[in-house]
């Protein structure tokens, strides 16, 4: 995980505002809920390790950005029902 999180802060790490370039494609769209539910996890159960911010910084403010759009707000589901689910999972 730690590996491919660092080819993505790399890929991040060219100033663009989105993984393709300047307008958001499906890759965002797919990728940006798993950073949501990594993110909650390791908030939920890691103790907050990886730290994102620190270690990842440029997918940490892609991240920002993202999680920011209206469309990503409408759509999402609260970090207590993922922490729900992934606690009962994890039984």
């Amino acid at each position: 995980l730690k590996l491919k999180l660092a080819e993505v802060n790399e890929h991040l790490s060219d100033g663009k505002e989105f993984l393709c370039g300047d307008s958001m494609s499906l890759l965002d769209c797919r990728l940006i809920p798993q950073l949501y539910h990594l993110q909650t996890g390791i908030e939920g159960f890691k103790e907050g390790v990886p730290d994102i911010a620190t270690d990842y910084p440029h997918i940490s403010a892609y991240y920002e950005r993202m999680t920011a759009r209206p469309s990503f707000q409408a759509t999402t589901y609260p970090k207590e029902a993922i922490l729900w689910v992934w606690g009962n999972a994890r039984k």
